[in-house]
């Protein structure tokens, strides 16, 4: 497993290549497909679902936050993370998630299961927020401060 940690802020940010080759994440397609979304589609949560391919993926997410975040909490303090909520976002090529936050959650994560080349890009925002200097604006994305991880 490859880990790339990025010091860009207070806050780190991983990159984590996991493993998983293009027959897991079609498998895990597959999975997905078989989900039943709720009449309430914001009572979704990928997680309820113990199927093979979605239970390695949720126990390769919470290894890699154990074995990455760990440090950043006292000795005293047992870092034990639990997967409370996950969804699924399918996105045509030039589409795109509106700028949002996880607000008051300790560690978020994306897996992209395919993506063309060239999809798929991240952008973090700045999580100190009132920082104003060296203001980037990229297509329709200004006013903030971001890195992009390049898919």
């Amino acid at each position: 497993m490859s880990v790339t940690k990025h010091e860009w802020w207070v806050t780190p940010v991983w990159e984590i290549q996991t493993g998983f080759d293009s027959k897991f994440n079609d498998s895990l397609l597959n999975e997905i497909a078989q989900c039943k979304p709720p009449s309430n589609p914001y009572g979704f949560n990928i997680w309820d679902y113990k199927t093979p391919c979605i239970s390695a993926l949720r126990e390769k997410i919470l290894s890699s936050a154990i074995e990455n975040a760990s440090q950043y909490f006292p000795s005293f303090f047992k870092f034990n993370p639990v997967l409370t909520r996950g969804w699924v976002n399918r996105q045509a090529p030039g589409n795109s998630l509106a700028l949002h936050d996880h607000g008051g959650t300790l560690l978020a994560c994306s897996y992209y299961i395919k993506s063309p080349e060239g999809c798929g890009d991240l952008l973090m925002v700045d999580p100190r927020g009132g920082v104003n200097w060296e203001w980037l604006q990229e297509g329709n994305v200004s006013g903030i401060k971001y890195k992009r991880l390049d898919r």
